[in-house]
């Protein structure tokens, strides 16, 4: 495995540069401090951390996010300029979502493995979490990766749309938001407690003189450009619904009334078993310059790990996803759905792969979902979780590297040591953010 220092740190748009060798971005503006590295390399602190205390206190879990100065409206004439704008961007959104997976697994198992590498050299995974200089793994992308490669397709828009790239950039989410108006109160959101756990694209825009942002969100396969206008009238976005399954998702957004600085997103989804509803909140007046420093590095220990591959319209075609536990109970749940619509999840034990992926054997546990009847039955298909493998492998474009992964990632569930520390990191951020 390379050494993860290797990889292109590139945001993929012009207007975001790298500031030091720990990741750390910071836009092309005046008002917006850069550390000096040289500065970092000098420091006589008592650790060897590159990261200073104001940047990342040493009782903090994760890094202090940066913003961006605010960025230009782009302007419209009216709604039907507007609209005409759409057309490329949500073809560009659509064509994003089609060919790149959204894929937490691939930055977990890098990680994890760079630090089997130099355990001797770290006494804890936790240490080794705040050296770690996080990889852009080219097409292995999750919401951060996904945002930065859809502003550099939007990018070649400026010729027909002069400061288009001025206006848009990426932002930070907040998810699941109990107290909106303390998190709301200022231009940019508190520092202590939040995560930042979700990156999205955002363009600046003003329509007949009338301000408002459009969101894009290849992290959670949405497939339109939301329109989100301060006075909520048109072209202010009607609600979206996705659909995958049995479940339903659905998607409101609205400028915070008290607040212009920040887009309140609602959502509900809806199962067999119930309804679940959540507040995020999404800071749309300054970028967010710390994708990779906050974001990505807080998915790297996050509970869930998932590779999702989307229609056009944002629909799930196959996934696999599992859950960090110890491999006597981990299991992997594979996705698909058929030609004919009929949708079907695979379980099987992750012991099965200690071995190699060739030795999973039967009961491996199928469900058969039934999208008319809304339920699932178990059946005797065997190797149906081999047909669903291999259309996530097919429909990711990465063929065998899909199949020889499980082993790997079968290995790590293994490491008793190595989970109970990644869960205590994830403990650790959960329960700094758990009073937002």
């Amino acid at each position: 495995m390379a050494d993860p220092r290797s990889f292109s740190r590139e945001l993929l748009v012009s207007d975001y540069s790298e500031a030091h060798s720990s990741g750390y971005f910071s836009s092309r503006c005046d008002g917006v401090s850069v550390t000096d590295s040289s500065a970092r390399d000098d420091d006589s602190s008592s650790d060897d951390s590159d990261w200073d205390e104001d940047e990342w206190p040493a009782h903090h879990p994760l890094v202090l996010p940066l913003y961006g100065c605010e960025r230009p409206e782009l302007e419209f004439s009216c709604e039907r300029d507007l609209r005409t704008f759409l057309v490329p961007v949500r073809q560009q959104l659509q064509d994003c979502l089609q060919a790149l997976p959204y894929d937490t697994v691939s930055t977990f198992l890098q990680f994890c493995q760079e630090f089997n590498k130099n355990r001797s050299d770290y006494s804890s995974l936790s240490e080794f979490f705040r050296d770690y200089d996080i990889p852009v793994l080219p097409g292995r992308y999750t919401c951060v990766g996904l945002s930065s490669d859809l502003l550099s397709k939007l990018a070649h828009l400026e010729s027909s749309y002069p400061g288009l790239k001025d206006s848009m950039y990426q932002v930070s989410c907040e998810e699941d938001i109990e107290r909106l108006d303390w998190y709301c109160s200022n231009s940019t959101p508190p520092l202590f407690p939040s995560e930042k756990e979700h990156v999205l694209v955002c363009v600046r825009l003003r329509v007949a003189g009338r301000p408002g942002v459009v969101l894009m969100d290849p992290g959670y396969h949405v497939s339109e450009p939301m329109v989100v206008m301060e006075d909520g009238l048109s072209p202010h976005a009607a609600t979206h619904v996705a659909k995958c399954g049995t479940t339903t998702k659905t998607n409101t957004y609205e400028i915070y009334e008290h607040n212009p600085s920040y887009v309140v997103w609602r959502s509900s989804k809806e199962t067999p078993l119930g309804t679940s509803k959540c507040v995020n909140v999404v800071h749309v007046s300054h970028p967010f310059l710390s994708g990779l420093d906050v974001a990505e590095r807080r998915n790297l220990v996050y509970g869930m790990k998932t590779l999702i591959n989307r229609a056009r319209n944002g629909e799930i075609r196959s996934s696999f996803y599992f859950t960090l536990q110890p491999i006597r109970t981990a299991k992997l749940t594979l996705f698909f759905s058929d030609d004919d619509g009929e949708q079907f999840r695979v379980k099987v034990p992750f012991t099965k792969f200690l071995d190699g992926p060739n030795s999973v054997g039967h009961n491996t546990g199928l469900e058969r979902w039934s999208p008319a009847l809304k339920c699932a039955w178990t059946c005797g298909e065997e190797d149906l979780w081999r047909e669903a493998l291999a259309r996530v492998a097919r429909d990711s474009g990465r063929g065998r590297e899909i199949i020889d992964i499980l082993p790997q990632i079968a290995s790590l569930l293994a490491d008793n040591n190595l989970l109970d520390q990644l869960l205590e990191i994830n403990a650790a951020i959960e329960s700094m953010s758990k009073d937002n």
